[in-house]
């Protein structure tokens, strides 16, 4: 995150903010500490290809590998075994399973070291809701059979800060300093990304939803899957250096890539489909949902994903 931070550098408003408060010099805080968890060293030499000239160790069958104990190959290794499919062998790099949802604890609390909640699903999902009452987030159901959260996993206003240059800012979006102009064309954006999460097909399906295929699959909006999120944004105006940091957080976040290098449908996915919709006054308003979180993050989930398959689980293994 704090690399990702470092492109604030570029937007000019900080120097000017900041300089007349007197409370951090112009260079920032420093900070010590080291980096942990996922094992660099040895993806490092996955990547060269160094480990393709050592010999084969052995040979196993197995009717199912699944590499990488991340959310991905533990969810795909639950749902096998759900499915009554025993056969099947988890390979994971690292010492431990969790991916990008890791978490860790102290004699204090646990907490996550990546991915820390799941936004409650907008459209009925029967696996993520069966996983989900595993977990003991889904608690019961109303009586139109809606799900019921346990009150304790809501976070029902999450907020969001922008820590830079030693002081915390209100929000993701760099609104200190900017220009009417640049505010205009952020609440621009959001209408849009609003209207696309009202958006309905023909067959009453969500243009943009979660988990992803619930989505429509019409013509004219699977055609955003072929341009770059870029383009997208160029043809429609959104040009400013403080809107496109604040998307480019997105899909670096979410995807590891950059605006050029996602299609406009995924990085319109990554705001459309995380509103759910209500009604006032007789309008549909987009908001965005309320988020299920516990101390350990979405290591809750992986602890829940792995429960029936860790006999399966074989870590420290390239």
């Amino acid at each position: 995150m704090l690399a990702r931070l470092a492109g604030l550098s570029a937007l000019p408003f900080y120097a000017a903010a900041l300089g007349g408060c007197g409370r951090r010099s112009a260079e920032g805080p420093s900070f010590t500490g080291q980096t942990i968890g996922a094992g660099f060293a040895l993806g490092h030499r996955l990547f060269t290809g160094e480990l393709l000239d050592r010999p084969v160790a052995r040979h196993e069958q197995v009717e199912v590998a699944i590499l990488g104990a991340g959310p991905s190959g533990l969810a795909a290794a639950w749902t096998l075994f759900r499915n009554g499919v025993r056969d099947v062998s988890i390979f994971e790099l690292e010492s431990a399973p969790g991916g990008t949802a890791v978490s860790g604890s102290n004699t204090i609390s646990r907490y996550p070291w990546g991915a820390h909640y799941l936004p409650v699903p907008v459209e009925r999902d029967e696996l993520l809701e069966a996983l989900l009452e595993e977990a003991g987030a889904l608690v019961g159901r109303d009586a139109s059979g809606a799900p019921e959260w346990a009150e304790e996993v809501l976070c029902r206003e999450p907020e969001e800060r922008l820590f830079y240059r030693g002081l915390w800012w209100e929000g993701l979006y760099p609104r200190a300093g900017a220009t009417a102009a640049e505010l205009a064309e952020r609440d621009r954006f959001d209408a849009e990304m609003r209207s696309f999460a009202a958006l309905r097909d023909g067959k009453g399906r969500r243009a943009f939803a979660l988990p992803s295929r619930l989505s429509s699959e019409d013509a004219e909006l699977l055609a955003l899957d072929r341009i770059p999120f870029s383009e997208w944004l160029d043809a429609r105006g959104y040009r400013g250096a403080r809107l496109r940091w604040v998307l480019e957080y997105g899909t670096r976040d979410d995807f590891g890539s950059s605006l050029a290098q996602v299609s406009a449908w995924a990085g319109i996915h990554y705001d459309a489909a995380r509103l759910s919709g209500r009604h006032a006054g007789g309008a549909q308003i987009e908001e965005a949902a309320p988020f299920l979180t516990w101390p350990e993050g979405n290591g809750r989930l992986v602890e829940t994903l792995l429960r029936p398959v860790a006999s399966r689980l074989r870590t420290g293994h390239l």
